[in-house]
């Protein structure tokens, strides 16, 4: 457990804040870019702070304080010129570095908005995102994880807002027990309530087998330089497996995968501020080019909803459930009064990282997983330990997407989970049907 203050610590993301400080020292990602092709001005909020994000009529992005220095006025409401976004109010005009470039009605001569700046934050697009970086200059560099940055292919962000801190959510990340009861018990519950045939789970029998042999689950963190990855396996087994990598400080990649994967994912529990997380998945799928995969002109974003129709918890595939697991808390939950067990480890582990780094950047470092060149920042996630593993001859279309073998139906795998959502998934289940023609059967 931890005590109020240390809660408090680690939760906290407002300016000025120990883990704010922190989480100033990364870049987080704002806004789905296709959003500003509807209004190139919008408001955002990130790590407790408005701001406005604008493209101008040259396409340069800029992020700046929501007023005015002049009047306060909401600078929501204003105009895109070529040269940065325009006050409404009386024409004066900042640029993406926050200097004042015009003030049309004030005399020339006086130099008046040489004085004159707004706030401003670097800001840059990536993978169909928009990033933007609050800490001290200089900026590191955005990394260029490997889903944001693989040529061609479908690209697809599907993303939910919660009333929540972000640490529920990374330490739901951290977290492996809960897979076995929170996304195999409950399903098999859901599927029962709704008089469904129960789905077969590989790794809910193995659990069960385990308990009728004395054996328990265990978890181990297995550190890197940008985090940790996960290892899962049985007390009385040598066997174990690595599980989707966490990147510090709210980031996790789908793996291990091999070099031919088609489907590869990035998740992101984005801070933005101490009771609201937008956690956004996002997905690339790479067909082979003899599958005539269109050219994608910009990158598709849905809300994820919680409940159906009906106001129902949606609660039948696995994102629905970790949206009400990280929810169901709180806002901000009272750590003080939790009981941790054994299986928590990875839990300790990922706070104990998390109470390093703040410390690191009290006493003036970079925490982990900071990238100040452009070589190491290149799909870094290629030098991750045991997150590429070797290519299987003859692997089949689905074991390559990473699902289960009881999906051999390419649209029923996109009506069982996340990909529902995707305002894209007839074309992708028609690029899937496609390179299963080209594909031998696997062995």
């Amino acid at each position: 457990m931890l005590t109020p203050q240390q809660n408090e610590r680690l939760t906290r993301v407002g300016p000025g804040t120990p883990g704010g400080e922190l989480m100033r020292r990364y870049w987080h990602p704002i806004l789905p870019e296709i959003k500003l092709e509807s209004n190139p001005v919008q408001k955002v909020r990130i790590l407790g702070e408005d701001l406005i994000l604008y493209r101008d009529r040259e396409g340069r992005l800029g992020l700046v304080a929501r007023r005015c220095p002049h009047r306060s006025f909401d600078m929501q409401f204003g105009i895109p010129e070529n040269e940065g976004l325009r006050c409404p109010y009386h024409g004066w005009m900042f640029d993406g570095s926050g200097k004042c470039v015009q003030q049309p009605l004030e005399p020339l001569a006086k130099g008046f908005k040489d004085k004159v700046t707004i706030g401003a934050y670097p800001v840059q697009a990536l993978g169909g995102l928009i990033w933007a970086y609050l800490g001290p200059a200089p900026a590191p560099i955005l990394p260029r994880w490997s889903p944001f940055v693989e040529p061609g292919g479908i690209r697809q962000i599907v993303g939910s807002m919660l009333n929540c801190n972000w640490l529920q959510v990374a330490e739901n990340r951290a977290d492996l027990g809960h897979a076995l009861y929170l996304h195999a018990r409950l399903y098999q519950y859901v599927l029962e309530r709704k008089g469904l045939p129960p789905k077969a789970s590989e790794q809910w029998d193995k659990h069960q087998a385990a308990l009728k042999r004395g054996a328990h689950a265990v978890y181990r963190a297995i550190p890197n330089e940008w985090g940790f990855a996960k290892e899962q396996g049985e007390s009385d087994s040598d066997e174990a497996w690595l599980v989707n990598p966490m990147v510090f400080p709210c980031t996790v990649l789908e793996g291990p995968v091999s070099p031919d994967t088609i489907r590869r994912r990035v998740s992101v529990a984005v801070p933005i501020d101490d009771t609201t997380t937008w956690h956004i998945d996002c997905e690339h799928l790479a067909f082979p080019a003899e599958a005539g995969t269109p050219t994608q002109t910009s990158v598709p974003y849905t809300e994820v909803p919680m409940k159906d129709e009906q106001g129902e918890f949606i609660l039948d595939y696995v994102r629905a459930q970790d949206l009400v697991a990280w929810w169901s808390q709180g806002e901000i939950v009272d750590r003080s009064v939790e009981h941790l067990g054994s299986t928590d480890n990875l839990v300790i582990e990922f706070r104990k990282l998390l109470d390093e780094q703040i410390d690191v950047v009290k006493n003036g470092g970079d925490p982990i997983a900071i990238f100040r060149d452009e070589v190491s920042a290149e799909r870094p996630d290629l030098r991750i330990p045991e997150m590429y593993k070797p290519s299987v001859p003859n692997e089949s279309l689905v074991s390559r997407l990473g699902y289960g073998p009881w999906m051999r139906d390419y649209r029923e795998v996109l009506e069982a989970g996340l990909t529902r959502w995707h305002p894209d998934k007839a074309l992708v289940a028609e690029l899937m049907e496609r390179t299963a023609l080209l594909e031998p059967v696997a062995n």
